[in-house]
């Protein structure tokens, strides 16, 4: 069975319930407890050498990185989600994958840690100057992906794949912080598909959000 550690506040950890349950897999998704220091103990350092989340154990051994958790999970089930027939396709979700992760991704979580998640979780007042350029950066980074939904309403072709799913937990952290979407149709028609899909359901209860 596969096994998850991770935080359900987490977009790195979201990403990987989302994919997981498009997948349909059975698998134990295991919280773990920051304030005791879990992620510190013996135990999860053997997972991820740094001691942070979200790790995936299958098969004896651990992953750490939700990307390469995300296309692992689609690799072992041979799923369209990142398919295997296609060397270019898998290229652009790569692509995507990237591109959440170094750039608008990074300044979705950093601008709504800063507007939202430093003072309710006791981290001090925010740093207006980091909000302020993960602002400018969202707002000149968000045209291109109305653009490429325009196109084909998918990241990756006329169908889902992991790269939706992982921009999906970046783009609810813009909704947190309420970052305005109203000027992007596309965006917004992308969002509220996969929002209310039977797989982001099941992956809500399995976050404790229903």
């Amino acid at each position: 069975m596969y096994q998850i550690h991770g935080l359900p506040i987490s977009s790195n950890t979201t990403k990987t319930i989302f994919v997981a349950e498009a997948l349909g897999l059975d698998y134990e998704f295991i919280v773990m407890d920051l304030s005791k220091g879990e992620h510190k103990q013996t135990e999860h350092m053997a997972r991820h050498p740094l001691g942070k989340l979200p790790t995936l154990t299958h098969d004896g051994g651990s992953l750490f990185e939700s990307n390469a958790i995300c296309t692992y999970l689609a690799n072992v089930e041979n799923s369209s989600l990142y398919p295997n027939d296609n060397t270019f396709d898998r290229a652009r979700i790569d692509q995507w994958l990237a591109f959440f992760t170094n750039h608008l991704g990074r300044w979705l979580n950093s601008y709504s840690f800063e507007k939202v998640a430093r003072e309710r979780y006791g981290f001090g007042k925010p740093n207006i100057a980091v909000q302020d350029e993960a602002y400018g950066f969202i707002q000149e980074q968000l045209p291109c992906i109305e653009q490429q939904l325009s196109q084909s309403g998918f990241f990756v072709g006329n169908t889902l794949t992991i790269a939706d799913y992982v921009a999906f937990a970046y783009f609810e952290n813009a909704v947190l912080a309420d970052v305005p979407l109203n000027e992007y149709p596309a965006i917004l028609a992308w969002y509220e598909q996969l929002k209310g899909s039977d797989e982001m359901q099941r992956a809500y209860k399995k976050l404790g959000r229903v």
